[in-house]
């Protein structure tokens, strides 16, 4: 699969669209930000599923809900850190609709 980068891609946006997945985890050790956006408005996991790695995808959701976990587990009080807006999803963006093409090879 032949995938173009956006500018500003992050060393996760690379391991997803490029190493096995080994290095995704590799690299989510290192307590990389999962929401980080390139110029396109991609994230690691939006490439995940508009190349269809859905082995990649599932271990970023996984990764997702550990932080989640942890956060959680670090704010007992349930106390809520930071304003609303902060605390809002990400809009939802689909693959097609971003300006990075995602192209797939005749090998494949």
């Amino acid at each position: 699969m032949k995938l173009s980068l956006c500018y500003f891609s992050t060393a996760l946006m690379l391991a997803v669209c490029h190493g096995p997945s080994e290095i995704v985890g590799m690299v989510l050790q290192q307590n990389v930000d999962i929401c980080a956006e390139d110029t396109c408005g991609m994230t690691a996991e939006r490439y995940a599923v508009a190349c269809g790695f859905n082995l990649i995808h599932q271990q970023l959701l996984e990764y997702k809900q550990k932080i989640s976990k942890n956060s959680q587990n670090s704010n007992p009080e349930g106390t809520s850190e930071g304003t609303p807006e902060e605390a809002a999803s990400l809009p939802e963006r689909t693959p097609d609709k971003a300006e990075c093409s995602v192209e797939r090879t005749p090998d494949e």
